[in-house]
């Protein structure tokens, strides 16, 4: 999808490994020319993603392969680096696996930082205690004022999304992002359930604020959001998050992840984020970020320096699927 956002200018380089006649990774991998950097993904996190049933020796051998094939890759274009990240509300990472030992091997940093997750496979009230006091009052509080949650059509609401958008980021300082990358969130994403937009109303019916979750099976999170400048006076922004966390436990979803935290910042904007979000309960977990220099890793392992193997590598992944799924 990133690569229909003209302006960020991505280029395709995913592929998928088979052994037999089996497909067990797919590897989404984008590059981009202008900053020659390649990243899986280049918006968002994603990695080597490896099927189901496969023994962790074997997952091990697959992920290396993953890696030493993304590395040609990006060298072949002109990468000077490569970033992969993935999420911590995945299967793997909810029951704890760890990601590390592929990546120590082929030479990546670890770059994690920590997000704040919340357990959703409890009661209702339960995680209603979970909040702080301040949560709680400023829930009530805008529930009193008359603002309600509403869960809102991605496409039907697209339009009012990229204004507030736009308005957010212009009042925030930063450039905000093509209209083309909230599309396709609206048309390939919210289609298959994978992308829910939460609206909070004011007691006329207008919105003030959006909450758009992402969902990954027994996982959720908060990928995009923005508001008007009236919104937050009367606790609305919490009501949002309250009602998103809310509406993800009962789809049965059973870890949400509010987003990265800063435990260590003392003022601005990441100690902000970091009492907002962490107000909603929780506890911090590692969010994986590992990132490869090629100008300071010459030795990173390479393919043809790896064993052989059985795994034949596809051109590409999207191509492929698509030959097996349809358009």
């Amino acid at each position: 999808m990133v690569t229909e956002v003209e302006p960020w200018g991505f280029q395709e380089l995913g592929f998928g490994l088979v052994d037999g006649n089996a497909l067990v990774a797919v590897m989404p991998l984008h590059f981009q020319p202008s900053s020659r950097v390649a990243a899986s993904s280049g918006w968002g996190g994603a990695g080597p993603i490896v099927a189901d049933g496969i023994a962790p020796e074997r997952r091990a051998s697959i992920v290396g392969e993953a890696l030493g094939e993304a590395i040609k890759r990006a060298t072949a274009n002109g990468a000077v680096r490569l970033d992969i990240a993935s999420s911590p509300v995945t299967r793997r990472a909810i029951s704890g696996d760890g990601e590390a030992g592929p990546y120590v091997v082929s030479g990546f940093v670890d770059r994690s930082l920590r997000s704040q997750i919340i357990a959703l496979d409890r009661s209702e009230q339960d995680i209603w205690m979970g909040l702080s006091k301040t949560a709680r009052n400023l829930v009530r509080r805008a529930k009193k004022a008359g603002y309600r949650v509403e869960q809102v059509d991605w496409k039907a609401n697209l339009d009012a999304y990229y204004d507030m958008h736009t308005e957010t980021y212009m009042r925030t300082g930063a450039t905000p992002h093509p209209r083309s990358y909230f599309e396709g969130i609206a048309k390939h994403i919210a289609s298959s359930g994978a992308a829910r937009l939460f609206a909070i109303l004011t007691p006329a019916g207008e919105p003030i604020a959006f909450h758009n979750m992402a969902v990954l099976g027994p996982g959720a999170f908060y990928h995009t959001g923005c508001s008007r400048e009236i919104a937050g006076s009367d606790g609305d922004g919490y009501l949002l998050m309250f009602g998103a966390i809310n509406a993800a436990r009962s789809a049965g979803v059973s870890r949400y992840d509010c987003g990265w935290i800063f435990p260590e910042a003392s003022e601005g904007k990441q100690k902000g984020l970091t009492l907002f979000k962490t107000r909603f309960g929780g506890e911090p977990r590692q969010s994986f970020r590992a990132e490869l220099s090629f100008a300071q890793h010459s030795s990173a392992v390479q393919p043809d320096s790896a064993p052989p193997s059985h795994i034949r590598r596809l051109g590409s992944w999207v191509a492929r699927l698509r030959w097996r799924t349809g358009p």
